[in-house]
């Protein structure tokens, strides 16, 4: 008895969408734009894309980045890093200015400086240091642990409040 109706449940969908008088355009694409863009290989744009919002995102981040670049607390920090190690990199998004390894004390450490900028009011908390010290073992580098690691973390921070103290004052300069 189920099969049966199974049967004819199936039979009735086929029937149902065969039946139908639509019309069906087999040329494809029917959009001539579209058609155009697909032979010169920009079918979809980044418009195309958009699943939230109006596409505007991309305008709107570009003018984020630019307002960040432009903020005095940013270019300040760049400046200062610069001065004192070569930048590796820098992202305005996450707000992260990264120096390079800089070889100290004949090949055997090296140094590396990070800053986090959270907002680009000119205030102390907004801005984060982190200082990285690493000691080469053979041939590959670790982390610096010394006897006066204590010591060692003191002067690091203390350098890491300097290099605050010196953006911060070159902020409110400019």
């Amino acid at each position: 008895m189920i099969t049966i109706r199974k049967i004819i449940l199936c039979l009735s969908i086929i029937f149902l969408t065969t039946s139908c008088e639509k019309k069906i355009s087999y040329k494809y694409p029917d959009n001539q734009d579209y058609a155009r863009n697909m032979r010169s290989g920009r079918a979809f744009s980044e418009k195309d894309l958009v699943v939230f919002g109006n596409g505007s995102t991309k305008n709107s981040e570009d003018k984020n980045i630019q307002e960040i670049k432009k903020s005095a607390i940013w270019r300040s920090a760049v400046e200062v890093l610069g001065s004192t190690l070569e930048i590796d990199s820098m992202d305005p998004n996450l707000g992260m200015i990264n120096s390079k390894w800089q070889i100290t004390d004949n090949g055997r450490k090296r140094i590396r400086i990070i800053a986090f900028i959270r907002d680009l009011e000119t205030k102390k908390e907004n801005i984060s240091i982190t200082i990285f010290r690493q000691v080469k073992s053979g041939n590959d580098w670790l982390e610096d642990i010394t006897e006066n690691s204590q010591s060692q973390k003191n002067s690091d921070s203390l350098a890491a409040k300097l290099i605050q103290e010196k953006i911060i004052q070159k902020s409110l300069i400019k």
